[in-house]
Parts: C-alpha cells; sequence; structure tokens
C-alpha cells in the first residue's frame, strides 16, 4: 500500500556533500531540512537578522525554559514531560525557525527583552 507524505527538503547547488547526505537522510525520515545557505537565503529575504521566532504553545514554554539556563533534565522536570517529548519539541522549533536550537534561544531572549 502507497502513502503519501509532504516533505520539504532543500540543499543548494553549491553545498557541501556533508549537508546533501543530511538532507537525503532527512527526507527519507519524512524530516523537514534546508541546508546552510537556504537557511542564509530565507533570513535575507524576511529582511531582518533576529526575526521573532514562531513557536508553538509546547515549544514556547521549552524555549523559555532554556532561555531561563535550565538543562534538559531540568525542563523535563519543570513541564513535568519526558526527556525525549524536550528533545521533539526543540528539533521542531528549530526546524521551523530555520536556525540551530543556540541560535533559536538567543532569538528568542531578544525577542522577550
Amino acid at each position: 500500500e502507497l502513502t503519501t507524505t509532504k516533505v520539504t527538503c532543500y540543499v543548494s547547488k553549491g553545498a557541501k556533500t556533508e549537508c546533501l547526505i543530511k538532507g537525503l537522510r532527512k527526507l527519507l525520515m519524512s524530516r523537514y531540512y534546508l541546508c546552510p545557505e537556504v537557511k542564509k537565503e530565507e533570513l535575507n529575504k524576511n529582511g531582518t537578522d533576529m526575526p521573532r521566532p514562531k513557536l508553538s504553545k509546547s515549544e514556547y514554554k521549552v524555549v523559555k525554559a532554556f532561555s531561563l539556563g535550565m538543562c534538559t533534565d531540568e525542563v523535563a522536570k519543570h513541564l513535568c514531560l519526558e526527556k525525549v517529548t524536550i528533545r521533539n519539541h526543540r528539533a521542531s522549533a528549530s526546524d521551523k525557525n530555520l536556525c540551530s536550537f543556540p541560535e533559536l534561544v538567543e532569538r528568542f531572549k531578544y525577542c522577550e527583552s
């Protein structure tokens, strides 16, 4: 039986081989992926260096806890969630905002202040 999955995976023609391999892995896992060069291009289109993070309510709570200096274990205990759930929220928030998680936390701190 065939199923259809919507996945977004962009790798620049000038990207390094590692980015291409990572993109293919993400594609096979049905995960969203943009190589670093495409991320830069997307940020330049927006016209700002620090766009406001796009977050669901759960992702917001996780990012806020990390912005307060908590580690994964502390966030899991604080929000009464499993560590794997925290990691999933981190990954989806990073994918959605086209940046690494540490960058996302910095953007969050900047926009919340």
